[in-house]
Parts: structure tokens; sequence; C-alpha cells
């Protein structure tokens, strides 16, 4: 059987410039990047795979080689379309989700039995993966029309987690899933396309080096996709990297193709030392060193804001920052060549997980003005005024930690209450998420205004941080009571927060007294 061919069939869902959601073929997608918006579906994970899959395509067809084949691109406001179908079409049989010999991202395991495509999908309730509101059930399975099992496809093989698998062999995590990828979001989806290829001539050094066979190609260039290896030929190899064996299973109806089960057993298995970043890193990832100087990928978490490392990540002297594609731009902007005029998004995309289970798939964005590519010092200036939103933010988790000493028994001062009662009452309080979420709208301000007028943004988000700290602490208060112990803990948390406002916010500092803080 061969069927639902994924250059000519609609299965990628863009966003018009009405803001209404359209599935489109890969041609459809090339040929009309420069009329959407962008990428639309609801699971950032599906966004972030198609991507890299996207970027992979161009990336053999264009490179781009150097500086100025880059800057073509992007004069020309829209692809090449010739270049890609010529492309495409030489691998046109590569391509079809349903195929005896070769199915696209697919390959069957015949150790393994058929079971649900549930265990495609995170996000739903399979295995010990029980989400809170989804009441889909191994047993009830559920069946899954093209589109969507060749949109999952692509998202299993960079975004499948470790764990058993039913056979001696075990799943090892795709190399995207760990940490958060970050993509330059342009005026629309050509633009941000272009953003994101970086140099690519297939000898490179970097950003994932060419082992110097000639070998490196995508995954359905090759005989032999799943030929053993722990490391990448390159970086073409690393984008369309195979880390499962899944296989789709159609069920042929009158009218239609639907998918009701699949197999799936591990696939490539990359090197720990490689997916970890030891010698090299995922391209559209952060790393950031360790207490013993190691490389650590930035991973979303539970109770951090990603804004708060985007200075660091735009860094333009770092030996691990910035992703890859940030770094391109910037190499680009100080040869001179002019990447946009406006301001763009910096879009960040991945998933909450532990072991094999996912708590949640996450997308943030926030304003990304393309001079911080191009001038360091504004970066620099950034990455001051969140530090001082830092040494804020830990000055109010002393204030509250005062606040839970004095309450379980104040009278014993310092020594009042036990620590685990003491972080339950911190937590209760909960003012520093508080403080947090209270920063965000003043970070966009801060990121978006600064190269405009730094002076008048670093003075405008200093004042933003002395109020929203001194809301959360005045709300954990209200919490804490008006008991003795709780207004005694008010006096100790308002000096200490109060201490350092005055010691870290300068520009306060100095428009109260008239001098030069020290």
């Amino acid at each position: 059987m061969r069927a639902f061919n994924l250059i000519t069939e609609p299965w990628i869902i863009c966003i018009d410039h009405r803001g209404n959601q359209k599935k489109v073929s890969l041609e459809d997608l090339f040929s009309g990047a420069h009329t959407f918006m962008g990428l639309g579906s609801e699971e950032a994970i599906v966004d972030g795979g198609l991507y890299r899959l996207l970027l992979a395509i161009l990336a053999r067809v264009f490179g781009p080689k150097n500086y100025y084949a880059w800057e073509e691109l992007l004069i020309a406001e829209k692809f090449d379309l010739r270049a890609i179908l010529a492309y495409l079409e030489t691998f046109h049989d590569r391509f079809y989700l349903f195929d005896d010999q070769r199915p696209f991202y697919q390959c069957g395991d015949e150790r393994v039995k058929p079971k649900t495509p549930l265990k495609m999908m995170p996000h739903l309730a399979s295995g010990n993966n029980v989400t809170l509101f989804d009441h889909n059930t191994e047993r009830e399975g559920i069946s899954l029309t093209c589109d969507q099992g060749a949109r999952y496809v692509v998202a299993l093989q960079y975004y499948g987690l470790g764990g058993l698998s039913g056979i001696p062999e075990k799943f090892t995590a795709a190399p995207s899933c760990r940490g958060i990828s970050f993509f330059v979001m342009g005026k629309n989806l050509f633009e941000t396309l272009v953003l994101n290829m970086i140099h690519y001539t297939g000898d490179d050094d970097r950003p994932i080096p060419s082992d110097g066979t000639g070998e490196d190609m995508p995954s359905w260039e090759m005989d032999d996709p799943f030929q053993k290896r722990d490391e990448p030929y390159g970086l073409l190899d690393y984008l369309t990297w195979q880390n499962r064996r899944v296989l789709l299973i159609p069920t042929v109806g009158e009218e239609s193709i639907t998918i009701n089960n699949i197999t799936e057993a591990p696939g490539l298995r990359m090197s720990s030392d490689f997916l970890d970043g030891v010698r090299n890193r995922d391209p559209y990832q952060y790393y950031y060193r360790g207490s013993k100087n190691e490389p650590f990928v930035l991973r979303f978490q539970l109770e951090r804001e990603v804004w708060r490392n985007s200075a660091t990540i735009l860094r333009h002297k770092d030996e691990l920052a910035p992703p890859e594609n940030i770094r391109w731009l910037q190499e680009l902007a100080r040869a001179g060549i002019k990447i946009g005029s406006h301001t763009c998004n910096l879009e960040a995309l991945g998933m909450v997980s532990d072991k094999a289970k996912v708590f949640f798939y996450k997308r943030d964005s926030y304003p990304l003005p393309l001079e911080y590519i191009e001038k360091e010092d504004l970066v620099i200036s950034l990455e001051k005024e969140i530090n001082i939103a830092e040494e804020i933010g830990i000055s109010l988790h002393y204030a509250v930690e005062k606040i839970a000493t004095y309450l379980p028994n104040y009278e014993q001062k310092e020594n009042g209450g036990n620590k685990k009662e003491k972080g339950q009452i911190q937590e209760h309080l909960n003012a520093v998420n508080n403080y947090w979420s209270k920063l965000e709208p003043g970070f966009v301000d801060l990121i978006t205004h600064l190269p405009r007028d730094v002076v008048s943004s670093e003075l405008a988000w200093q004042e933003t941080v002395r109020a929203a700290a001194r809301e959360a602490l005045e709300h954990a208060l209200r919490l804490a009571g008006t008991s003795a112990g709780g207004l005694k803990a008010g006096v100790h948390a308002r000096a200490i927060l109060e201490k350092n406002i005055r010691e870290k916010l300068p520009l306060l500092y100095k428009e109260v007294t008239n001098e030069h803080p020290k």
C-alpha cells in the first residue's frame, strides 16, 4: 500500500494572515510561506519538530554556504519554489506516510505488538502517563486521521522520552526533548524559517561537526537511516535523527484511512556525551555551565519563567550561549548584513517532563528587537536589569523566610518553628512566585523600549521591580495575619526588603537622594 504523500497532501497546520488555521502540504507551505503568519499546531512539540524538519529541507537545498547566500534568501522575500520542488521530487517516494517499503519517518519492528496511537501522544492518558482532564484510555484507544498521524510521527522522533519498551532495548530520549528550543519568529513564516537557517556547507565544524565522510544527509535520503551509529554524521543527520522505530498501521475505509494502531520500538541511540552537550550541542537550544563547569541544557521549570534567561541567551561573547541560530544572526550583523528592521519574537518550545512522564507542553514568546542581535551593549544593559530583579527576588525570599521564622513561635526568634513547618508557610505565602508573575508585563516593556531610551527604560523597570516586591510582601503579610507573631514578622520582613531596595535599585536611590549610588 502506498498513500498520503506529505509533499502534496495537507497535513501541516499554518496560520494565515487573518489568524485562521489552514492545513497545507509541504509544497503549499514552501510556496506560500510568505503569506502565512507561522505554524499553528496546538501542541508545542509538534511545531518544534516541524521547524527542524523544514529547516533540514532548506539546509539541503540552500545551505546557506556564506553570509551573502543567506542575505540573498532573505532579500527574495519568498522561497525559490523550483529549487525546493526539484529536490522534493527527487525523493518523492520517500515522503509517503504509508508505504510497504519506506514510510516517512517510520520503520516496523516485529518484536513489538500493536498498540494504541495514544503512545505517540504523551499529553493524553496512557500507561503511567495519566492526565487530570483527559478521559481517553488504552482499552478504548483513539483513532487518528492521516494528517494527525503525520504530525505525531514527526513530534515523536524529536520529543520521544526514554523508558521501558517491552523488549530488551530501552527507549532513549530524543535529541530535542530535554531542553527548550528557541526560534526567532519573523513577520511571516518565510522570514521565520530564513532567520533560523544557519551556516551549512556539509563539512562544517559547527554546530554539529561533519564526520568528514560525506554521509551527512537527511534520513529520507539514506539507504538505511537506522544504520548503527551513536553520533550523527552532521547537521542534517542530527535534524532528522530517527529516535524511534515507529510504524503507523492504517485502517482503510471506503472513504478514508484512519490509524487505530501503531508499533513502536527503540531506534537510534545517541551517545549521552553528545546528547548532554559535552562535545556538541543542539543548534536551537541554550546551555549553561554547572557547578563543575559541565554544560547543562536549559529546560522549562514549573516555577521559573524563561524570560529571566533572555539576556544570557542573547549574549554575544559566551562559550556556550547563545543558541547557534542566534549566534549566526550575530555574525551576520557584524559582517554588515542587514537582518531586518522590525521587532521579532523569540519563541521557546518544549515540555516539562520527569523520566517517562510528561506534565505539560509549553510555548513561551516574548519580543526580540533586532538591536539586541546587533548591539552587545544592549544585551549587557538588559542582563544588568534582570540581575537587579533577581537580587530583589532573593531579598524577598529572605524577607518571607523571616515571616515563616516568627509565625510558628515568635518568642523563639531565630529558632522558631522547625524547618519543614517554615517551608510549608513560605510555600503558602507564595510571595516570590507572585513577585515574578507581576514582573512579566514590565519585562516586555523593558526589552521593547530599552533600545530607544536606555535610562528611561531602566528607571521604569526598577520602579516596576520595587512595586512588585512590595506588593508581593504585603500580600504575604496579609496571609500571615495580625497575631503578635505576624505583626513582629512584618516589621523585620519590611526592613529586610527595604534595605535591599535602597542598595540594589541604583536609579531609584539616585532619584530619591539626588546622589550617585555608592
